[in-house]
């Protein structure tokens, strides 16, 4: 097995083997290098693994995911963009990408097109989704625990105009 780290600092993403043997890989950005070429990050907070194991990698910095080769080869493409200024967490489920951004809580499917607001909420902290049901849950900065419906309920909401807004 391995470990995969986001070395936020150094703007880059590390494969580390679990056998401390062996030295650490680098499978995205650049240490040290930051910036808005497709190869390189800014800043990188969250990462996680689709199911073919690509890296989906929060480009905080460049308001962006980023979807890059399990091969770690760096030619990474742009699959999200146009993020707040404080996007801080990325979450996978079944390859679609669901980001906590400035408190809002959006689900990008994979397949493209716009993001949608599933939720709003002003102390959201953190989020999950079980990925038996897709319900997800938002952990607040008071330490409550919300559990919302399925990003495809959701979305069917939001499409039909319905009022979305949570609060803690």
């Amino acid at each position: 097995g391995s470990v995969i780290i986001s070395r936020k600092n150094e703007h880059r993403i590390l494969k580390c083997p679990s056998d401390t043997s062996q030295s650490c890989i680098n499978v995205a950005g650049q240490q040290g290098f930051w910036g808005t070429a497709l190869h390189l990050l800014n800043s990188p907070t969250s990462v996680g693994l689709h199911t073919n194991l690509d890296y989906a990698i929060l480009d905080k910095g460049n308001r962006r995911v980023q979807r890059c080769p399990a091969a770690g080869t760096g030619s990474c493409t742009t699959v999200v963009s146009g993020l707040s200024t404080d996007p801080n967490q990325l979450v996978l489920h079944f390859n679609d990408y669901i980001v906590l951004d400035m408190g809002n809580v959006q689900w990008c499917p994979s397949a493209g097109g716009n993001c949608v607001v599933l939720s709003v909420a002003e102390d959201v902290a953190a989020v999950t989704v079980c990925p038996r049901t897709g319900a997800y849950f938002l952990g607040t900065v008071t330490g409550s625990i919300m559990k919302c419906p399925p990003p495809a309920v959701m979305s069917q909401a939001s499409q039909s105009g319905e009022q979305l807004l949570l609060r803690a």
